[in-house]
């Protein structure tokens, strides 16, 4: 990835990521702190290697499985304009990779992602019924986000600079 894109996105805090990343909690981001790790991007720069994804295992008292869905998440939080709470949307719609996300098409995904915000287990909660349902494409995810989002993760794979 090349250093413009890297630091738009991996400056991110762990500690502010953790809507993204539910197998973090605060001590967690303190015991990656130990190992110099207080980014999203650290996280990913450690992640790359197998001994690297071990010992942040270790120190997070986390299972290997966990530590792939941290580094999945901190790979979507690299997409510009990435908001923590909707890498777990992302998650549910089958994204897990910026390769994934480019492969897809915005309006589609666009679609999927307003059905699943409005999900309680995976959303926000359950809408009063006076509340009115946001449909795909307006309120609270437009889209123009997930257009961008989808032409950003082209444009880098297609730059060669692959995460």
């Amino acid at each position: 990835m090349a250093a413009n894109e890297t630091q738009r996105g991996s400056n991110r805090l762990l500690c502010d990521a953790l809507e993204a990343m539910p197998e973090l909690d605060p001590s967690s981001c303190l015991q990656l702190a130990s190992l110099s790790i207080h980014t999203t991007g650290e996280l990913l720069v450690y992640c790359a290697t197998g001994p690297g994804r071990t010992r942040v295992a270790k120190t997070a008292g986390l299972q290997a499985e966990q530590v792939e869905d941290c580094r999945i998440a901190a790979e979507l939080m690299l997409v510009p304009d990435m908001d923590a709470h909707w890498v777990p949307l992302l998650r549910a719609a089958g994204v897990d990779s910026l390769r994934d996300l480019a492969c897809r098409h915005p309006t589609t995904l666009t679609e999927l992602l307003s059905r699943l915000y409005r999900e309680p287990r995976i959303g926000k909660p359950l809408l009063d019924e006076a509340d009115e349902p946001d449909e795909a494409g307006t309120g609270a995810l437009g889209f123009f986000d997930v257009a961008s989002w989808v032409a950003w993760a082209a444009a880098v794979l297609t730059s060669g600079d692959e995460t």
